[in-house]
This record gives structure tokens, C-alpha cells and sequence, in this order.
């Protein structure tokens, strides 16, 4: 329940009333952005206005959160010292999280998580989730403010969870000279992937970037042949496949090796570059995208090949 405010949504819309006011139901997601725009709109109504800016609030509330405004009664709603307004904001979140402690516990655990809700998802604009960092740390205080974790710290968590390659990694650690400070860390985040997102949406689920594997591994057992002569000769198997005619059986238990994982030519053609002096960020970006596109033309020529057909 802690971060479920923090997740990304590309698809999340807000609901408000004919006159512009915000619904709020009472639920852990909505609930910063309901006391944020109450408190500014209570703040900033003029003082013979601001019992006209809670009536707007209060026609928002739906479900549990309007229970809570009615067991608080409207006499102390309408005080004109803003206590009642306070109380409404202190009640409902006490309602929403009732155990800040523990909410913090979760918070902090989800902000370490490589691949959980507080990590770059699949598609998601290196902006946004720089901003969810921001704000996974202004709520982790606010429900604990003893909870101490340094600004390096906060960076190099946001670096390792920024879904990224080793050698785009390196590239940021490179341009912030190996300082990890969190504004540092987020300003060589969007200004060098800012278009990370566009296209993105092939990759693998929660935000982790699956290796090129040109087919699933799988695993040859010896199964029994249930085709008929002229089957068995129309179909084309691998060529380290052996079928023995006498027993109808396709012989050999060996795993297929997976192919190896792209990262590894990166960072291979980044180390090599840097050895010889290069040191433009573009080239060698430039590089490693070419030396990538090679290996991975070679690969599909070598697996996609046609077998040779076995009688």
C-alpha cells in the first residue's frame, strides 16, 4: 500500500467534478495528490472565500473519506481557523495509513527492488521516473523522518534502478566524473536517455530488458517417432539431431546453449575504445550500437539457417 501512489500509470486519469474539484475516495493512491490540491486551494482562497473553497472539497469527497468528513461534523469543518480543514487532512490519512512505521518499512524496501514498482518501467520517459524517485523519497521522510539515507546513496540506487545496460551506465558515471549525488545522477539521466522510452515496449515486463535470444531454450529428449516414412522425410530438424529409422526414436539429451547475453559486446567495445583514447560519447555509442547489430545479424544467420532434412 506504501508506494502504490508511486507506480506508473501512463494510462491514469484524474476525475473532478463540474466545477473542477477533485474526487477523492479515500484511497492510498490518490490520497497526496487529493491533500496537495486541497491545502493549496484552502491556502490560497481569500479569508472571506475559503468556507465557499471547503464546500467545493467536501462535494468531492466520495466513499470512506466522506464518512470521515461527516463523523467530523460540520461545525468543526467550517471553523474559520483552518482546524477543521486540518482535521479532515489529519483524519483521512491516519484512515489511509494507519501504520506509518511499517508503511515506511515497505516504502523503503521498494525503493532497493532493481526490477519492483519503484524502477524505470518498460516505456516509461526517463523524466517520469526520475520525478517518482523525488517524490518515493519526500514520502519515505514524511512517514518516518529518523529514516536517514545519504544523497551518493539515493543516486547510485536511482542509477542501478534506471533499467539500463552496463555500458549506459558507464557512460553516466563518466559524465558525472564517478560523483553519485542524486541532481547530478538525475541531470545525466535525462539528458542522455530522454528518448529511452520511444520503442521500447518490446522488451520484457517490469522494466527488465531481456537479452536477444533468436528462439526459446529448450531442452531434446528422446522421444518417440510417430510419424510415417514420408512424414519423417518432409520435416526438417537440426542438424545435430540423429534419427535412427530401426527404433523411431530422435536421439540425443543435450541442453542448447543460450546465446550470450548482449551486454557482454558492449561492454567488450566500450572497454576497447576507452583503451584506445576515445572519449566522445556519441562515437562511441555509435560504436557499440554497430558492434551489437553485427553480432546480432550474425546470430540469426547461424540459428535461422535451413536444416538438413533427416530420412
Amino acid at each position: 500500500m506504501a508506494g502504490i501512489d508511486l507506480r506508473y500509470d501512463a494510462t491514469s486519469l484524474t476525475q473532478e467534478t463540474r466545477n473542477g474539484t477533485f474526487i477523492y475516495d479515500g484511497t492510498a493512491a490518490k490520497f497526496h495528490e487529493w491533500e496537495f490540491r486541497t491545502m493549496v486551494k484552502w491556502q490560497s482562497a481569500e479569508d472571506n472565500r475559503r468556507l465557499q473553497s471547503l464546500s467545493t472539497v467536501i462535494d468531492g469527497l466520495r466513499g470512506e473519506a466522506s464518512r470521515i468528513a461527516m463523523d467530523i461534523g460540520y461545525e468543526t469543518l467550517l471553523k474559520e481557523d483552518g482546524s477543521g480543514i486540518r482535521k479532515l487532512v489529519d483524519n483521512i490519512k491516519a484512515f489511509v495509513f494507519p501504520q506509518a512505521k511499517a508503511e515506511a518499512k515497505e516504502l523503503y524496501q521498494l525503493g532497493h527492488k532493481r526490477n519492483g514498482t519503484m524502477a524505470r518501467q518498460t516505456s516509461e520517459p526517463m523524466v517520469s521516473y526520475v520525478s517518482r524517485r523525488r517524490r518515493w523519497w519526500k514520502q519515505l521522510t514524511q512517514l518516518d523522518s529518523s529514516i536517514g539515507l545519504s544523497d551518493t546513496l539515493r543516486g547510485d540506487l536511482m542509477l542501478e534502478c534506471a533499467n539500463l545496460g552496463k555500458v549506459e551506465k558507464l557512460l553516466v558515471m563518466t559524465s558525472t566524473q564517478n560523483v553519485m549525488e542524486f541532481d547530478l545522477i538525475a541531470s545525466a539521466l535525462i539528458e542522455q536517455h530522454a528518448k529511452i522510452h520511444v520503442g521500447e515496449g518490446r522488451h520484457g515486463k517490469e522494466g527488465e530488458r531481456k537479452p536477444f535470444r533468436p528462439f526459446n531454450k529448450f531442452k531434446r529428449h528422446a522421444n518417440l517417432g510417430q510419424h510415417d516414412e514420408e512424414e519423417v522425410e518432409d520435416e526438417d530438424y537440426p542438424d545435430d539431431y540423429d534419427y535412427n529409422e530401426q527404433t523411431g526414436y530422435l536421439a540425443g539429451d543435450t541442453e542448447v546453449d543460450e546465446v550470450c547475453n548482449i551486454d557482454d559486446i558492449e561492454l567488450d567495445t566500450f572497454t576497447c575504445l576507452v583503451c584506445q583514447g576515445v572519449d566522445s560519447q556519441e562515437e562511441i555509442a555509435s560504436i557499440v550500437q554497430a558492434e551489437v547489430h553485427a553480432y546480432l545479424a550474425w546470430e540469426r544467420s547461424a540459428y535461422f539457417g535451413k536444416g538438413k532434412s533427416k530420412g
